[in-house]
């Protein structure tokens, strides 16, 4: 059994890149993330940043981040969807955050609140 020994800072970025990677995987190659490559997401994430969470926060986290994503899907505008995994894309390349990924990430942290993650 795991400990989890995530900051608060580590569970924001963790929840960012959970959602911000199906979406670019739909942006890049127009098909959907399937759940064992989003478990994967997590595991690198945690393994780079020597990180270790228990199998319900994991659980947790992949559910939250799952349901965000497809919630974008469905309500935001395709051209929307674009343009932000453009933003994301120059975030991830070391840009400083434009301000609709810097929104993205704020939803993130509101979700942890939502959900009680952020503790």
């Amino acid at each position: 059994m795991f400990t989890t020994n995530l900051t608060l800072q580590d569970r924001r970025a963790l929840m960012f890149i959970l959602v911000a990677a199906p979406l670019l995987e739909r942006y890049r190659t127009q098909r959907e993330l399937l759940d064992d490559e989003h478990a994967k997401v997590m595991k690198k994430w945690l393994d780079n940043n020597g990180r270790k969470a228990s199998l319900i926060t994991r659980a947790r986290f992949l559910s939250i981040s799952s349901r965000f994503y497809k919630q974008l899907v469905r309500t935001q505008q395709l051209e929307d969807l674009d343009f932000l995994c453009g933003e994301l894309t120059d975030t991830f390349a070391g840009k400083p955050p434009a301000p609709i990924a810097q929104k993205l990430m704020d939803d993130c942290s509101q979700l942890l609140v939502e959900h009680q993650l952020d503790k």
